[in-house]
């Protein structure tokens, strides 16, 4: 049983959380509740490298949509459009497993651009994997983002064998999508998306998982509507990321436009919790992995994986703190044939380490903030720091609610969490 307190904020004014019996314990206004809670979280091993285990494969780095924000850069990441070579991609699959313990769990990724560009190479690497998994009796996992419209038949069929998470890019039904994400040529993308997801979810008694993300732009800010039309498609799980920084700062969110993406965040907690009452799960990724955080109590000292325990392999075969960094000095590990960049990876760690980060040093949300994504933080700072602290606050008043009202269904949520 977990004993101890969150400290949070209503009206600005500090309070506790019992986390066991889900009850606001007040009058503790004399207490320095920034050190109660950092003093109280379970200890993390700042001084042990983290183990790399995932690694996503850029095996496409070419696309044939022209979102008008891409972070890649329409999928070449500013170089020439390019495939991944097979020997690079078996290549990336030994340097992951180089170290592999029996009865570890690892997980390889494909992305790009479009990666099923790519199908061929992406088949095999996946076999391969698979087959070199086994022999050293660990657990692997798979995953893909995608845009959906190169999807086939086979592919449903591959995805079902090899057990896939399957994430779908899609910002949103119609127009809306079609403003941010249309074909190169400028057509109309979103007809076939919603037929390749159909085909996804529908498949006859599937292994797979079929993910959302969507990314928050100014042209599509009304998250809630979006969070339902998304939900009637059939998603098992949806997840919305603002975006804050893009290579040629197109749709990229403003400081006010952040304060108010907090107000359509809330609006969808509130559709969760009304849902909760009712026996409903709604599958809002982003307010599952931080009730999972308050509800596992551990202290996070990095947003992330990257630089860490997961890395993003280039076209090329050159490592990167992940795929935001594809082809990106400031984030470059190593490469595939030598592998991990040992020092570069450590000052890495170091510097990005929450207590490391001036920001965070006084921020009472750090614990499970952590920082916020490294690139953004590089490229654009820090504008949404206040959005960040209002979605941890209104998520801690939003846990006792929910383990007030049903305890036990909560506790069973949230230990069965589809991306825990």
């Amino acid at each position: 049983m977990q004993t101890d307190f969150y400290p949070f904020f209503v009206d600005n004014s500090p309070f506790l959380l019992d986390i066991v019996s889900g009850k606001i314990i007040y009058n503790y206004e004399g207490i320095d509740l920034i050190s109660y809670f950092n003093e109280r979280m379970l200890p993390e091993e700042k001084k042990v490298k983290p183990k790399v285990k995932s690694f996503s494969l850029s095996v496409a780095q070419k696309c044939n949509l022209g979102c008008t924000y891409c972070y890649a850069e329409q999928g070449n990441f500013g170089s020439k459009p390019d495939n991944m070579k097979l020997q690079a991609a078996l290549q990336s699959v030994d340097q992951l497993f180089s170290d592999a313990v029996n009865g570890e769990h690892y997980t390889l990724a494909f992305m790009g651009g479009e990666p099923l560009f790519n199908r061929e190479v992406l088949y095999k690497a996946t076999k391969y994997a698979f087959n070199k998994a086994k022999e050293k009796e660990i657990s692997l996992g798979f995953t893909i983002t995608t845009n959906a419209t190169l999807i086939r038949l086979e592919d449903l069929h591959f995805f079902h064998r090899y057990q896939f998470t399957v994430t779908v890019s899609i910002d949103g039904v119609g127009e809306v999508h079609d403003q941010l994400r249309p074909y190169i040529s400028g057509k109309s993308s979103f007809n076939k998306v919603k037929e390749k997801v159909l085909s996804l979810v529908n498949y006859p008694n599937r292994n797979y998982k079929v993910f959302a993300r969507a990314t928050v732009t100014t042209k599509n800010t009304e998250v809630l509507k979006t969070l339902q039309e998304l939900q009637k498609l059939g998603f098992h799980s949806i997840q919305f990321s603002p975006m804050l920084n893009s290579p040629n700062g197109k749709e990229q969110l403003s400081e006010e436009e952040i304060d108010n993406l907090l107000i359509e965040f809330k609006k969808c907690g509130d559709y969760f919790e009304e849902s909760f009452q009712n026996k409903k799960l709604i599958p809002f990724q982003n307010v599952l992995s931080i009730l999972s955080q308050i509800h596992n109590y551990k202290k996070q000292s990095y947003p992330c994986g990257a630089g860490g325990s997961y890395m993003s392999v280039s076209a090329s075969g050159e490592l990167y703190a992940c795929h935001r960094f594809v082809n990106d000095e400031n984030g470059y590990m190593g490469d595939i044939q030598n592998g991990i960049d040992a020092s570069k990876q450590e000052d890495w760690l170091i510097s990005k380490h929450s207590d490391n980060q001036v920001d965070c040093q006084s921020c009472w949300a750090r614990n499970l903030c952590a920082g916020s994504c490294h690139h953004e933080v590089m490229y654009r700072g820090r504008p949404a720091c206040n959005y960040i602290r209002g979605w941890i606050d209104y998520c801690l008043k939003l846990y006792v609610r929910l383990y007030q009202q049903d305890a036990t269904a909560l506790e069973y949520l949230l230990g069965n969490n589809m991306q825990s």
